[in-house]
């Protein structure tokens, strides 16, 4: 929470977004993770397609990307979605979002949704992601099915539009410090050897 905090969207969103030729009020989705085709970057890029004015940015390292760029051509959305690469810092992508979008088919626990929750940004994602278990079904995010591609797209919009949500995504990732964690493992430790 120290190292990922909403203080990010006010230090470089205007140049990250100028840098990458997004418009300054156009609404941003942020995708992150390597290994595309599991964590949903289609189903990503389709619901991209599915708002006018929406921007995506596809950040990870995927062997397949020349597929993924060819699919964001073939929905006609190449001008609105930023494939960066792997990348070292991805705070500042995190600080030009307004929304993490990651359709994933199964993803047991990343610590990207950390991470962008402690950034201010609502989460969306699956019942196949174990960071669901951090949404509040439109209270800080949206768990949909990865093939609804309306569903995710309404999830979407209605983060866009209702600004306290990132807050509430906040909110929810705060408690869980190294610190916390540390004593939880061996609160449980303690209660198995026991």
């Amino acid at each position: 929470s120290e190292k990922f905090h909403p203080g990010l969207r006010d230090q470089h969103p205007d140049s990250m977004r100028k840098q990458l030729n997004i418009p300054g009020d156009a609404p941003v989705a942020i995708f992150v993770g390597s290994g595309f085709e599991r964590k949903g970057a289609a189903g990503f890029l389709a619901t991209v397609a599915k708002i006018k004015k929406l921007h995506g940015l596809v950040v990870g390292h995927d062997k397949h990307l020349p597929r993924y760029r060819a699919l964001a051509a073939k929905l006609g959305i190449a001008q609105r979605v930023t494939f960066t690469g792997g990348i070292k810092d991805v705070r500042p992508y995190y600080g030009a979002s307004d929304v993490y979008l990651m359709p994933t088919l199964y993803e047991p626990f990343g610590l990207v949704f950390g991470e962008a929750m402690a950034c201010g940004l609502p989460a969306i994602t699956t019942p196949q992601a174990g960071a669901a278990d951090w949404i509040e079904h439109g209270t800080n995010g949206f768990v949909v099915d990865p093939l609804d591609i309306d569903g995710l797209a309404s999830a979407v919009e209605a983060t866009v539009a209702e600004s306290a949500m990132g807050a509430r995504a906040r909110a929810a990732v705060l408690p869980y410090t190294k610190a916390d964690t540390a004593a939880r493992y061996g609160a449980l430790y303690r209660q198995l050897l026991a």
